[in-house]
């Protein structure tokens, strides 16, 4: 990264300093009074060997052994004082930032999340964060101590002795340009570095999260060499990277002591015997040599360091400027007794601007109160109505109407607060089965929570778990699949929905616990305005109205008895499925 690349994403982080700038200000010239204090400290070191010991006066080796121990204790106070603003910026930073990216990720809509692996997600918000960190909090104000430091420390040599400072200034020339072209590429090695490791998380990310898969297929053998390979070439690179680091730090090092035994024991020596330097003198050039050199070579390691982290810093900062697709109105309506009308007029969308339509010019109304069924075959556009009616996306063209008003101009928060969802695949947080079902609506009453647990059938659940319903649940773990739908359906009912929405919920489950879904899910039903989206014939035979898409076209819609009669796709989907289900119950 250039320069100026780097310095407008300097610029671009002062936004999210203004909340600790004094804080950081103050941490940057207790920095800088640390270095007064350095050059006062040695400079007490001369007058304590000249004016005390060689003169063998002890009022004035007393007189300045004092001054020295005060501008000590002032000094371990600063310096205990900057560790603190240290450490309290980078802490509040760390707070603001990543809450920030985290409320902005979870805002961002469901095709980002879907184009990316959780494991990017994870590190964008884990691991670039912790670079901007390093960025803002370490290398920026760290950069202007050391190059101060480097400024004192230079003019305390110069005030000693000219021909030294010389001397030293030619050996710094020569360690700059070292540094400087030793660390792009060490900068290159650690991009490699970067990468292999942000391969590596996702790997293993995918690896846990596919385990029943792989494990199903006997595919465990595949998913540890994939992890392997990645693991080698993460270690590789770490490898290519360590070893360059190690020679390029032991090359500067020799730099450094070569310059500290030319210019200090050399020529400072030989100026002390010529007698144009005091003993007093030369013990405060060794402190204040020691003193640039270390400086020196960490004001270059956190310039090259902080071009390095400058780039996950600047992703952060570009993942911060996506915005989201759904833009909620200012002046959005709320929505809070609503009838239970939901319409499609002309509604047409694709997923990607240069992709085919998946719903080409649907129009449909469903009734407050009424159950509406949506059948077809895979790839139809069943599921995209559901994404379109909760509104994570919006129409490419049409409208989505509730209660006769536009969804675009609804408040979105208000209207998701009136639905509830169910999916195929429940998703359970680790948590007990009381604080799951609480989800759906964490201020329900214990009546109300009582409620949900009988009418989604989850009591039987219960009886089962060692702890009842403070037993520990995980995303994959203790329960089966017809559990997990109960459980869904009662975090739906718990929600008191105007608005219901099944997505082939009972389409993994086998014959018998389907029947007992659908039988719970009768109960649920009542009074709510549902779409029900399934894969099973048998599960929407009592819907008001049944809709049939095939490529994104309603291809057509009546009730059950209607559409079975009729020839076409519904009357074939019910002969191939009634065949199933008989065989299914013959099994069973």
């Amino acid at each position: 990264m250039g320069f100026q690349a780097f310095l407008h994403v300097l610029y671009r982080f002062i936004p999210f300093l203004v909340p600790v700038w004094d804080k950081l200000l103050l941490r940057i010239i207790i920095g800088l009074c640390r270095s007064f204090l350095t050059v006062a400290m040695i400079m007490m070191t001369a007058k304590i060997i000249d004016d005390g010991l060689l003169a063998k006066n002890p009022e004035m080796f007393w007189y300045w052994v004092k001054i020295n121990l005060g501008i000590i204790t002032v000094w371990l106070f600063t310096y205990i004082i900057w560790l603190i603003m240290v450490h309290y910026v980078k802490l509040k930073m760390e707070i603001k930032l990543k809450t920030i990216i985290h409320n902005h990720v979870q805002s961002l809509s469901i095709r980002f999340h879907q184009s990316r692996p959780v494991g990017e997600h994870m590190w964008r918000i884990q691991g670039d964060t912790k670079d901007a960190l390093t960025l803002v909090c370490d290398f920026a104000p760290g950069i202007i101590e050391l190059f101060w430091s480097v400024l004192s420390a230079t003019g305390l040599i110069m005030l000693v002795n000219p021909i030294t400072g010389l001397c030293i200034a030619v050996f710094t020339i020569i360690q700059f340009f070292y540094l400087h072209f030793g660390a792009s590429y060490l900068r290159r090695l650690s991009l490699k570095n970067y990468k292999a490791m942000q391969n590596l998380t996702a790997v293993l990310q995918e690896n846990l999260s596919a385990f029943p898969t792989s494990k199903a297929l006997s595919r465990e053998n595949h998913e540890k060499i994939r992890y392997y390979k990645a693991l080698i070439k993460r270690l590789r690179t770490a490898i290519r990277y360590s070893i360059f680091n190690i020679g390029w730090g032991t090359g500067n090092s020799f730099l450094v002591s070569w310059n500290q035994y030319i210019s200090y024991m050399l020529v400072c020596g030989i100026l002390v015997i010529r007698g144009d330097m005091t003993l007093g003198e030369y013990v405060t050039m060794g402190q204040a040599i020691g003193w640039l050199t270390g400086p020196i070579q960490w004001l270059m390691w956190h310039i090259e360091y902080a071009r390095i982290t400058a780039v996950p810093a600047e992703r952060m900062l570009d993942t911060l400027e996506i915005r989201p697709e759904i833009i909620i109105s200012p002046n959005a309506k709320p929505i809070q007794k609503p009838k239970g009308e939901i319409t499609f007029e002309n509604v047409s969308f694709r997923y990607l601007p240069d992709s085919p339509e998946v719903i080409s010019n649907l129009s449909f109304s469903v009734p407050p109160g009424k159950k509406v069924a949506i059948v077809g075959p895979s790839g139809a556009g069943k599921s995209t109505i559901f994404n379109l009616v909760m509104r994570y996306y919006d129409p490419t063209a049409g409208r989505v109407l509730i209660d006769g008003y536009d969804l675009c101009t609804l408040s979105l928060s208000s209207y998701r607060d009136q639905t509830a969802i169910v999916l195929q695949d429940t998703f359970l947080f680790s948590a007990t089965l009381r604080d799951n079902i609480l989800y759906g609506n964490p201020n329900a009453t214990k009546k109300q929570l009582d409620n949900a647990i009988r009418m989604a059938g989850v009591d039987t659940i219960i009886d089962e778990l060692p702890e009842g319903m403070d037993t520990l649940l995980t995303e994959d773990g203790n329960l089966s699949g017809g559990q997990r739908q109960k459980i869904a359906m009662a975090r739906a009912i718990i929600r008191d929905p105007k608005f219901l929405f099944l997505d082939e919920a009972t389409s993994a489950l086998d014959p018998i616990t389907e029947r007992s879904i659908i039988k719970h899910l009768q109960t649920i039903e009542q009074g709510r305005t549902r779409i029900f989206v399934a894969h099973s014939i048998d599960s929407i035979l009592d819907a008001d109205e049944i809709i049939v898409l095939d490529k994104g076209y309603l291809r057509q819609q009546g009730t059950h008895e209607n559409l079975v009669n009729q020839p076409g796709l519904y009357q074939k989907m019910w002969k191939t499925g009634n065949n199933d289900t008989r065989n299914k119950q013959a099994l069973s």
